[in-house]
């Protein structure tokens, strides 16, 4: 498996803590929440939020967390905290990184509902799609390009987007200089550069006769 995707069945992508439960007494978990958003961070493999419904609450962290999120167009967003009385706290980690300072000050202040269109130009997602079929075509796209590459390098690009912004230009230089030189004279950069100059497929690329099933009836590879 090359990749993950995260989605969901029904109306909601993620609705956020059962308010029922909290009116009853229970709490959120705060710091399990974290964890989870921290873990699909540093996952070694890209991970895809595929958003076919509502996204409130910690759900928006869960796709501003995701390396590559991907929208319906019935998908709706908001961070519906400030109306409750509470905080987006625990997901303003991810969602003050990946959404325009604007649009993360706009939408977390008001809490307005936004739809597809509105959360692109805001960048928490990446890409739109018409309707709940494109949107799973797109997703088995994606699945197909990340079984072309090689596991190890698609794990170390991840750490690199995630890492290098947060570096000082000085440290940064000297950081991809030394990725860039042990990448290079690696097994793997051996045998994909063979690969290409011979015009045969690298040794972690399946072939499409072994890529397991996806209901649906469908092949996903990777």
């Amino acid at each position: 498996m090359r990749a993950v995707v995260i989605g969901a069945v029904g109306r909601s992508f993620c609705a956020g803590f059962d308010l029922k439960a909290a009116a009853a007494g229970a709490r959120p978990d705060a710091a399990g929440l974290g964890r989870l958003l921290q873990l699909i961070t540093t996952l070694p493999k890209p991970v895809v939020a595929a958003v076919d419904g509502a996204v409130r609450g910690g759900g928006m962290g869960i796709v501003a967390a995701a390396d590559v999120a991907l929208a319906s167009a019935r998908a709706s967003f908001a961070f519906s905290e400030v109306r409750l009385g509470v905080t987006p706290s625990i997901i303003s980690v991810v969602c003050s990184r990946r959404l325009a300072p604007w649009a993360f000050s706009r939408f977390a202040l008001t809490a307005e509902v936004f739809p597809a269109e509105e959360a692109l130009r805001a960048g928490l997602v990446s890409e739109l799609a018409a309707d709940t079929e494109s949107l799973a075509a797109r997703v088995e796209e994606l699945a197909a390009a990340f079984a072309l590459a090689e596991p190890g390098a698609l794990a170390a690009t991840k750490d690199l987007v995630r890492s290098v912004g947060e570096l000082e230009p000085a440290a940064a230089w000297g950081a991809v200089a030394g990725l860039a030189e042990r990448a290079f004279t690696s097994a793997a950069a051996a045998e994909g550069i063979a690969a290409f100059l011979e015009k045969r497929p690298p040794s972690w690329v399946r072939p499409a006769a072994d890529a397991p099933d996806v209901p649906g009836g469908t092949g996903r590879r990777g």
